[in-house]
């Protein structure tokens, strides 16, 4: 019997109607990762506090199912909006070429298929991303890892369908397709920027079932790290002042005019370290996005622009 080979395996989810209830017939879509092996499906135990006169175990059960890890993937224009719907609990409003997301109040959930071989298949259901972090470099391509949190799983000799793909965009990159506007101005001497959204989701237990209660939202919390030269004291002195400022990063789709934006109307730099890279002084600022009242009603707003 031939071993299974990591370059076939895939990872494919249609959105759920009902949370942890696959659809009838599922329309499967391709999810683009660079480790389809990277989901756990695991349980916890329950351990029985018996005292024997051995001092041996005599009893440990399975408990709660549950999905975590991560998919990491290279990020690119539509690929993953779905995605970033659900980790918002929102839909993307669309005007024309146009499509902005804020966050809301609609869980969204997938079932996800990862296939490990022709007849070896194991189904999640009840997933949605809890946390997503964004890595942009000049000389790498643009990362974004999503955490998972799921409800249930199973294993399968059959799959739910072969998956189409959702775009064949190539992926973002660091150095021809970033932009960034820092307090309303263009920046030119960024060396790196990490975004993290955490929707800090969670799945509860149930009396009498084996999976998980529908994902639950909690508190939305949105920082980053951004490292730019040290050419001014401009960005040191924000966060020395506790000044606020606002931030917004583009993304270009490759040999297009498509974009993909973040915009974080109001942030508050939380660091301003002077640090040596590659014999040039950069300076490492923290920031947390907070919630702007006042222009966007929200902490991130995020936008597909799709020129016809």
């Amino acid at each position: 019997m031939a071993n299974s080979n990591v370059q076939q395996t895939y990872v494919s989810f249609v959105e759920e109607v009902t949370p942890g209830t696959t659809p009838g017939t599922p329309a499967m879509l391709n999810f683009r990762t660079t480790d389809p092996l990277g989901i756990n499906f695991s349980k916890t135990l329950m351990e029985s506090q018996e005292v024997f006169s051995h001092r041996q175990e005599e009893n440990v059960r399975h408990g709660m199912r549950s999905i975590g890890g991560s998919l990491p993937s290279e990020l690119s224009f539509k690929s993953h909006s779905a995605w970033l719907e659900a980790l918002l609990s929102n839909d993307f409003v669309v005007v024309t070429d146009t499509g902005t997301l804020k966050p809301g109040n609609t869980p969204k959930t997938f079932s996800i298929e990862q296939k490990i071989a022709a007849d070896k298949f194991l189904l999640g259901v009840g997933v949605t991303p809890t946390q997503l972090t964004i890595s942009i470099s000049p000389s790498s391509i643009v990362t974004a890892n999503w955490e998972l949190i799921g409800m249930n799983f199973s294993s399968a000799a059959t799959t739910l369908g072969v998956p189409t793909d959702v775009t064949a965009n190539e992926p973002f990159d660091g150095l021809g397709s970033a932009a960034i506007t820092e307090g309303g101005s263009a920046i030119a001497t960024v060396t790196s920027l990490e975004l993290t959204i955490n929707a800090n989701k969670s799945v509860g237990g149930l009396i009498g079932s084996a999976g998980g209660d529908t994902p639950t939202d909690q508190k939305l919390q949105i920082s980053g790290n951004l490292v730019a030269r040290f050419n001014s004291l401009d960005l040191f002195q924000k966060f020395e002042n506790e000044t606020d400022s606002a931030l917004i990063c583009v993304l270009t789709n490759p040999g297009t005019t498509d974009t993909l934006e973040f915009k974080l109307p109001k942030l508050k730099y939380t660091g301003g370290q002077p640090q040596n890279n590659d014999g040039v002084v950069d300076g490492a600022f923290g920031f947390r996005a907070l919630y702007d009242g006042v222009t966007e009603n929200a902490a991130i707003v995020i936008t597909e622009i799709d020129p016809a």
